[in-house]
C-alpha cells in the first residue's frame, strides 16, 4: 500500500504545485474545474482553478490535490497537524530540497545530522504546507 499526500488549498493550488513541481523536479497532471461534464461546471474565476492535479516523479504520484472554496466540503482551515515526509537519495538532494521548499517559509529545524544518525530539516513552506526532509547515510551506501 502507497500513501500519497492530498492537500487542499484555497485557490492557488497550481501556483503551489508549479513550485513543488519545481524543487522536486517532476512533471504535473492537471485537471480544472471548467473540464468537469455540462451540468457540474463551477461559475466564474472557480472555472480556471484546479479540481485535481497530481505531482508525478518518476512516474509515480507523489502528491496530489485541490482548490477548495467556501461551501464545498468541511470548513477549510490550513492543519499543522501533519507533514509531507520526502527522503532524499543523497545528502545533496537533502540540502538542496530543503533550501528551496523552505525559500519564503519557515524553518523550523535546519536539515543537519541528529542524534540517531540520519539528517532531517523540517520547514513550513511559503503556501503553509508543513515538510520533513529526510536522508539515512547507512541506506545510502
Amino acid at each position: 500500500m502507497k500513501t500519497t499526500p492530498y492537500l487542499v488549498f484555497r485557490g492557488n493550488a497550481e501556483e503551489a504545485f508549479n513550485f513543488y513541481k519545481d524543487v522536486l523536479k517532476g512533471e504535473l497532471n492537471l485537471m480544472r474545474y471548467s473540464e468537469m461534464p455540462g451540468d457540474m461546471k463551477m461559475p466564474g474565476d472557480m472555472a480556471e482553478k484546479v479540481m485535481h492535479v497530481g505531482l508525478l516523479v518518476n512516474g509515480e504520484a507523489k502528491l496530489m490535490g485541490t482548490d477548495s472554496f467556501e461551501g464545498m466540503g468541511p470548513k477549510f482551515t490550513y492543519g499543522d497537524s501533519f507533514f509531507v515526509s520526502l527522503e532524499a537519495d543523497s545528502e545533496k538532494e537533502g540540502e538542496e530540497t530543503f533550501a528551496k521548499l523552505s525559500e519564503g517559509g519557515k524553518i523550523m529545524m535546519e536539515f543537519k545530522t541528529q542524534y540517531w544518525g540520519d539528517m532531517l530539516g523540517m520547514c513550513v513552506d511559503k503556501f503553509g504546507v508543513y515538510w520533513m526532509i529526510l536522508f539515512n547515510p547507512k541506506a545510502a551506501k
